[in-house]
């Protein structure tokens, strides 16, 4: 049975890649949790510099104005810290999307990763060369 199609959500639409890391973030209760090196959309990185999403969550706070005391969803202190959170997470800007096809980028990743060479011809006995 079919899935009935939903339109994608802002989330969806606008963090375009999601790609483990190797960088950990201690939390403030003590836990370390690992990071994930997200791409997103211009729209989102502009509201993040002016002020209007949270840099930590990225909880839309345009409600609230730029640069609201603390995120409401996360308690973030975004007046205080969201400039050098952005210095902190900001790695640059990279081109969005692949650059060959899905399919292209599946098939190099399984033979990479699971491909077994074997023999691709069998010569029969009766022409192999006697070995002396």
């Amino acid at each position: 049975m079919s899935e009935m199609w939903t339109p994608p959500t802002e989330f969806e639409r606008n963090v375009l890649d999601i790609e483990p890391s190797t960088r950990m973030r201690r939390l403030p209760d003590g836990r370390v949790m690992a990071e994930s090196r997200l791409t997103i959309s211009r729209e989102w990185m502009q509201q993040i510099i002016e002020g209007y999403r949270c840099a930590a969550c990225l909880e839309d706070v345009t409600k609230l104005g730029a640069f609201p005391k603390a995120c409401p969803l996360c308690g973030f202190p975004m007046r205080e810290n969201q400039a050098r959170q952005i210095e902190q997470d900001f790695v640059g800007e990279h081109p969005v999307g692949p650059t060959e096809s899905l399919v292209e980028r599946e098939t190099e990743f399984l033979s990479r990763h699971f491909h077994e060479p074997k023999v691709q011809m069998v010569v029969p006995k009766q022409y192999r060369k006697k070995r002396s």
